[in-house]
């Protein structure tokens, strides 16, 4: 999908604006679209992981390393689920310091501080905290033939990180970034069927 969003974008930017962009510069804007396309989707489900965390002897833990936000936490109690609050410092200190909200494992709480994720009770406990993990950074490989011709190169590429069914939604943003603006239902990719 790498080629076909990086052919899109190019046809685009030819027939809007008359101008260059490289495919580095192609590739930071689909990059760009896809943290914000991962924010604000109501389809997460491709970037949606969990991590399951023990509490024994510590509360606090390393984020996992392609953490980009939080979705939820949950305690686990013979093999049921209780849904708790990702919360801010103030809720969070609101909380622990409740006599009536008091986490507890049924109502766990944790908070995000730098890289580390707290969690709340400190009851020993299992705990499963989801979250959308960060897009795999697109990379359009291409050779460049006679100095000139730009080929595109599939085996140092990197593909798009997002289903096709949204490759619309990515391309249209990415556009945006790239100085042309237009509606998502002015895109038709060819070759596959899809509007784009």
């Amino acid at each position: 999908m790498i080629e076909l969003a990086h052919n899109i974008i190019r046809d685009q930017i030819r027939k809007y604006s008359g101008g260059y962009k490289s495919p580095e510069q192609i590739d930071v804007a689909l990059y760009r679209s896809l943290m914000d396309f991962v924010q604000r989707t109501s389809r997460p489900s491709r970037y949606l992981k969990e991590q399951a965390y023990n509490i024994s002897g510590t509360n606090s833990f390393n984020l996992p390393t392609d953490f980009y936000r939080h979705a939820n936490i949950y305690s686990l109690i013979n093999g049921k689920k209780h849904e708790g609050d990702v919360l801010d410092e103030m809720q969070f200190a609101d909380r622990v310091n409740s006599h009536f909200l008091a986490p507890d494992l049924e109502n766990p709480v944790a908070r995000i501080i730098g890289s580390k994720i707290e969690l709340y009770p400190i009851d020993a406990g299992n705990f499963v905290f989801s979250y959308y993990r960060t897009p795999i950074k697109p990379k359009y490989g291409y050779d460049l033939v006679n100095g000139r011709s730009i080929v595109f190169d599939p085996t140092t590429s990197t593909e798009l990180d997002v289903d096709e069914t949204d490759l619309n939604a990515v391309v249209s943003r990415s556009l945006f970034y790239l100085g042309i603006s237009l509606k998502e239902e002015t895109l038709v990719i060819e070759g596959n069927g899809n509007n784009a």
